[in-house]
């Protein structure tokens, strides 16, 4: 028999916030809140709250929509890896606009309603989306002006600021993207973008080694300018390695996407099937219900 789920005023502190796994429904009373789902070994099975059917049991124009834009997300993640590259490297105009122009496409359908399972988002959601993507078309520009227009004054500073606001825009718009990962069921995927922003903690230790270096003159004294280019290495780092991993998610829900139209089939035969005993047991009902009608009239 099935248990019945704890009310949240009998629920523990320790328990999972849902009474059920959001992807098969298995009742989760008692487990700790980001505890695996024991039926389908889903993670943090009760504070992901959805509906139990997956991607591949929505619509086929649904399905298609998710494939085609998590191919452009793809390409939008190579765009990101150019961009931390040019941290230590610049690149010319002919290379840097379109590089930033598929950077912005890539968050744009990456924060994009269609690659999330809840439709229905609230007002605070939206506001997000809209300002990473305000802020990733105001530091495209920047990145693209300077590859254009080189030498001008202040070129390095908004060359700094256009691909730090690039790349912060790009991992608040990964981290938007766990739920895609969610919807079409990829665990890993969704594993490795919750946990690619700690790429940068390679950042933040190769700045804090090269600074306490200098400071301790255990470099050469040629003053901060000298530095410059060993911070650059310890971002480029950072960067580059939160740039791949996300890549590697996103292809794998990419792939996931376009398993998820190979399934659909499965399942529309599955449900058909579905309903058809269904009607069939439906029909057998009423012919005994009827039966009985007859049997109490005679």
């Amino acid at each position: 028999m099935t248990p019945i789920p704890a009310s949240p005023e009998d629920r523990r502190p320790n328990e999972s916030p849902s009474a059920a796994c959001g992807r098969c429904g298995y009742v989760l009373t008692g487990l700790a809140p980001r505890s695996r789902c024991p039926e389908c070994g889903a993670r943090d099975a009760g504070g992901r709250i959805r509906d139990a059917d997956a991607l591949a049991r929505s619509a086929y124009a649904t399905i298609t929509g998710v494939i085609w834009r998590s191919g452009v997300v793809v390409i939008g993640q190579v765009g990101f890896l150019v961009v931390a590259i040019s941290i230590i490297r610049s690149f010319p105009g002919w290379i840097a606009i379109p590089v930033a122009v598929v950077a912005m496409l890539g968050v744009w359908f990456r924060t994009s309603v269609e690659l999330d399972p809840d439709r229905g988002a609230d007002g605070s959601s939206r506001l997000v989306r809209y300002l990473l993507r305000v802020f990733m078309l105001v530091g495209s520009a920047g990145y693209a002006v300077v590859a254009i227009l080189p030498g001008f004054s202040g070129d390095a500073m908004i060359e700094f600021i256009s691909i730090s606001t690039m790349l912060l825009v790009g991992l608040g718009a990964a981290l938007v993207g766990r739920r895609t990962a969610w919807w079409v069921q990829e665990d890993q995927g969704h594993a490795i973008l919750e946990a690619a922003p700690w790429c940068y903690l390679l950042t933040i230790g190769g700045v804090v080694l090269v600074l306490g270096s200098h400071f301790a003159g255990l470099l050469p004294p040629a003053g901060i300018a000298a530095t410059g280019p060993k911070l650059a290495m310890a971002a480029f780092v950072g960067g580059i390695g939160w740039g791949v991993c996300v890549l590697f998610a996103d292809v794998q829900i990419f792939a996931a996407s376009i398993r998820c139209l190979l399934h659909r089939a499965q399942y529309q035969a599955t449900e058909t099937r579905r309903d058809a005993r269904l009607a069939e047991a439906e029909k057998e009902f009423d012919e005994r219900v009827r039966r009985m009608d007859d049997d109490g009239t005679a």
